[in-house]
């Protein structure tokens, strides 16, 4: 689920000294470090310069924080995505923060507008992210449980269930695109049933102007979609249309919005074909 809240912000010299200190030891000393506005949650998001010239992407937070718990799921699935995301290159804890820094991605935003290329290439990311494998004890969430306050029919929970590695928010900002799809910001990452990437990919389709039938059209192309039990598809539809309308009731970000009339779309979209 997409969070929409922010933290503050702090730039490079409001980090911990001892951070900074522990940073430039393993990673050298910064020629630049240009914060970025990204990641609502994370109070450092930058792009870090080094002496050398290399570009890393780096994101910091206090341990302990919502964020921090964020960047601790992020440096242990990141091993294990690599195919579809950046590398992790580097992370440092000191001073009580946690800074992660991953290769650089040039890359504009993903564009989900009808007809735009990227849609084929985000088609092949999910694909490929759909034959990834995570160990046991890498600690993603169990995704049925980050339903559990929301969901219409808690007994039916388990049919999110599932091992496979979930990206969890698919909108267009945390994809980029170059020669290929990047998936970006993996703080929700999260394990459960193997059609939930394809079915977040059409809720954001629906969103960016896809009608819902299309959408689903264009989700089919993926194996996951196509391998799912309808009856459990209809559940995950009905489940995050009443997540998000309580979740995002109050929020006034137009993507928020944006997911919200999606959400409602495809759920009687679906009750409809019923």
């Amino acid at each position: 689920m997409a969070e929409f809240t922010r933290t503050a912000r702090v730039d490079w010299e409001g980090l911990p000294s001892g951070l900074r200190e522990a940073v430039v030891e393993r990673i050298g000393s910064p020629a630049k470090v240009e914060t970025i506005d990204e990641g609502r949650r994370t109070p450092l998001v930058a792009a870090f310069t080094t002496g050398s010239g290399d570009r890393l992407f780096v994101k910091a937070a206090p341990d302990g924080t919502r964020a921090g718990v964020q960047l601790a799921r992020e440096q242990a699935v990141a091993p294990y995505v690599t195919a579809v995301a950046p590398e992790l290159l580097d992370a440092v804890q000191a001073d009580g923060w946690r800074l992660l820094a991953f290769e650089w991605v040039d890359g504009t935003r993903a564009n989900y507008m009808i007809g735009s290329p990227d849609i084929p290439l985000l088609l092949e990311t999910l694909d490929g992210l759909d034959r990834l494998a995570c160990p046991e004890d890498v600690p993603l969430i169990p995704f049925e449980k980050r339903w559990s306050s929301y969901a219409p029919a808690g007994r039916e929970l388990d049919r999110l269930a599932g091992p496979t590695v979930l990206h969890t928010d698919v909108n267009p900002t945390n994809v980029r695109v170059g020669p290929s799809a990047v998936l970006v910001d993996w703080a929700a990452a999260s394990r459960g049933a193997r059609f939930v990437n394809a079915c977040d990919f059409v809720v954001c389709l629906i969103a960016s102007g896809h009608k819902a039938r299309d959408a689903e059209a264009i989700g089919s192309e993926l194996g996951a979609w196509c391998d799912a039990d309808p009856l459990d598809v209809d559940y995950y539809a009905r489940t995050v249309s009443t997540a998000w309308l309580h979740a995002f009731w109050n929020l006034t970000n137009p993507w928020a919005k944006a997911v919200l009339r999606a959400s409602q779309c495809w759920v009687m979209h679906r009750y409809d074909q019923g």
